[in-house]
């Protein structure tokens, strides 16, 4: 009877142990899919382009191109692919599942990546489940925008890889450290940030001498200390092998050299310092990161290893603190010694200890899905960004002579008009930070003032003899410019130039230079100011309509439809200004200039409530719109609300308007005040 008794027990142990192991599967399976779908985003990033057309290069050459061919700039200019490892892999999945594969493979890669942290927090470190699912999960949303297709996702996953292998033979003994030469190859020949893993080793074997010698054990430190310092030269070796032998060397001598103008120019490249937010966020870190070390140095020899251990990964959190592209090695470099040092929440952990614990872990985990959301928006948001249209454009129209063209766009346009056509420059910065990006920055500098841009301009023209301009719009205050605008708003005057193209997200000018002169006298606009505040020239309504209706026929834009309405508007023909206005506003609910359309149309309506509740919208979607302010406070003036009258016109002097509206509203206010209106 004790015998059969005996055997059921162990028959209900194995089928709870199943139901327990399936319910972990499950759960395993559930977090996957969950963070696969909130990782799901369109490749906007315009590197990838680039990349897909060098990995395509070397299919079709059998060989890594050394000399420039994308750019008529810096034709025949050395110049190495060195990160042309990750290119052929992502243009392989390119190739098989095109632009959806590449989101695929990159939530997948991602996806990984947590699941390798979870698995280094859990099962190395020896931290309980929910603290490595937290400390995972902020890993996650730490680096979320940066897990897009471009090479630097595999150099972040092979530096959690090989921080794994060094963990899983400290803490476990298991000796798995030889993949690390393998793994650092690949990381060699697809990101230039492999020298982390030499400096790994180093640190590691100069750790481990120092503890091992401090315990009494001096073979056991020698030993140790000299198998990291082997693995510190193999993987130091294999950075030096073919095809790129020193290249990679020269190009981080080469960006070290001119990294003082290379974080101005690039955003990704600047100094946390400049983004307030991921300051923040990295200060936060790093200070928590410290008050656990200082609270754990008085805890027992354990965790006095364990604080040995965090220390080789601050000096890469400092260091990757200079530089916003650098932020998943700093999150990585911070949350480990977080890992290795916070208590764990178990049946032991009593107190205060236990509920501080659990309400930083509860913390980071809300954090964490508040990052995700607020990235995940943001990053759908500048998928509509990309101006795709401009490719059929320039396909069916072919423009010759020399292109102008945005740092950024350059590699989508590479990837879509190669060999048809040749950029100025694109995102290598390997290859243009010594010129072209230089000869730009100067332009970039005079801004602010006008006649110096004027003269910076025309020297820039001159110098790269640019037969067209294809110019990236930002639809934001047409008062506050970018380079971009001012060069527009500077050009579209001169008798040389004319607008041949345009919609909410790019346009196109060409010179008359001989070279696209036919393009310049069909296509050229005469009339119309798309991008300034009154989008036509003086008189020119009749014009301006022929020439917007042309460009909707040929790509239609809110731009477009807001012009077209304003020049209806003026010449009178209300109906036919508020069905464009109408349609601008389908096309982008966000522009305050096209309520101010639909507010002076209710104007001429005699409807003033739904005027003001238009020029209200305005002038909320819209703070520079200034003829706004003047509008709301005249309608309120026609139903007798005089003191929202003072009100909004106060609020119109406050705001970065046109100086010419400005005065107008002060000497309206003025009037109001005095009694003589």
């Amino acid at each position: 009877m004790l015998k059969n008794e005996n055997s059921h027990s162990s028959t209900n142990h194995a089928v709870e142990w199943s139901f327990v192991k399936a319910g972990k599967s499950i759960l395993v399976l559930i977090t996957g899919a969950i963070l696969f779908a909130v990782s799901l985003r369109p490749v906007t990033t315009y590197d990838t382009f680039f990349g897909l057309k060098i990995a395509q290069l070397i299919t079709q050459t059998g060989h890594i191109p050394s000399q420039e061919v994308f750019s008529w700039a810096a034709y025949g200019r050395h110049w190495v692919a060195y990160e042309w490892l990750a290119q052929i892999l992502a243009y392989g999945i390119y190739q098989l599942g095109g632009l959806e594969g590449l989101t695929f493979y990159v939530s997948i890669v991602f996806v990984c990546f947590f699941f390798l942290a979870f698995v280094l927090f859990r099962y190395i470190l020896d931290r309980d489940a929910f603290s490595s699912f937290a400390l995972a999960l902020f890993l996650f949303a730490a680096t979320y925008e940066f897990f897009v297709a471009r090479p630097q996702i595999i150099a972040y996953i092979l530096f959690l890889a090989i921080t794994t292998l060094i963990f899983l033979y400290i803490k476990r003994g298991k000796n798995w450290l030889v993949l690390s030469v393998p793994l650092t190859y690949i990381w060699t020949n697809a990101h230039a940030s492999f020298i982390f893993v030499p400096y790994l080793f180093l640190s590691f074997a100069a750790i481990l001498y120092v503890q091992k010698r401090k315990e009494g054990k001096k073979k056991e430190a020698t030993d140790k200390a000299r198998l990291f310092l082997l693995f510190a030269f193999l993987t130091t070796l294999v950075t030096i092998l073919p095809p790129l032998f020193f290249g990679p060397y020269q190009l981080l001598l080469d960006f070290t050299k001119d990294l003082s103008f290379l974080t101005t120019f690039l955003t990704e490249w600047n100094s946390l310092a400049t983004e307030p937010a991921y300051l923040i966020f990295y200060w936060s870190l790093l200070i928590t990161t410290l008050t656990i070390l200082i609270l754990a140095y008085k805890r027992k020899s354990e965790t006095d290893r364990n604080i040995l251990f965090a220390l080789p990964f601050l000096p890469i959190a400092l260091s990757s603190s200079q530089a916003i592209r650098h932020i998943p090695f700093a999150a990585l470099s911070l949350i480990i010694p977080i890992a290795l040092l916070l208590p764990n929440i178990n049946s032991t952990t009593k107190g205060w200890t236990k509920k501080i614990t659990l309400a930083f872990l509860l913390f980071l985990i809300g954090l964490s899905c508040f990052f995700i959301q607020t990235k995940r928006d943001f990053a759908l948001s500048t998928s509509q960004e990309t101006p795709t249209e401009i490719i059929p454009f320039l396909q069916t129209h072919k423009l010759n002579g020399h292109m102008y063209n945005d740092f950024a766009l350059g590699g989508y346009l590479v990837y879509y008009l190669y060999p048809q056509y040749q950029v100025f420059y694109d995102g290598r910065a390997d290859i243009y930070h010594c010129c072209e990006m230089r000869d730009f920055w100067n332009l970039f500098l005079t801004k602010k003032d006008s006649a110096k841009f004027r003269t910076e301009l025309t020297r820039f023209l001159e110098k790269h003899k640019f037969s067209y301009l294809i110019l990236t719009n930002v639809k934001s205050n047409p008062l506050e410019h970018t380079v971009n605008s001012l060069i527009s708003d500077t050009l579209i005057d001169q008798p040389d130039w004319r607008m041949v193209f345009f919609s909410d997200r790019a346009q196109i000018l060409v010179k008359r230079d001989g070279q696209n002169d036919t393009l310049f006298d069909t296509l050229g606009f005469t009339s119309i100011t798309p991008f300034r505040l009154k989008p036509f020239k003086t008189g020119n309504e009749e014009g301006a309509i022929q020439e917007y209706e042309r460009m909707i026929r040929t790509q239609d834009s809110s731009t477009a439809q807001l012009g077209l309405g304003a020049a209806y508007l003026s010449l009178q023909q209300v109906e036919k200004a508020k069905e464009h206005f109408r349609k601008a506003e389908s096309l982008d609910p966000k522009d305050g200039r096209t309520y101010l359309g639909l507010g002076q149309v209710a104007m001429e309506e005699k409807n003033y409530a739904l005027a003001i509740q238009n020029l209200q919208k305005a002038i909320d979607q819209s703070p520079y719109v200034g003829e706004a302010y003047l509008l709301l406070a005249q309608n309120y003036r026609a139903v007798n609300r005089q003191d929202e009258a003072v009100l909004i016109l106060e609020k119109g002097l406050q705001q970065p308007i046109d100086f010419l509206t400005k005065q107008k509203i002060a000497q309206l206010l003025q009037k109001i005040r005095s009694g003589s209106l």
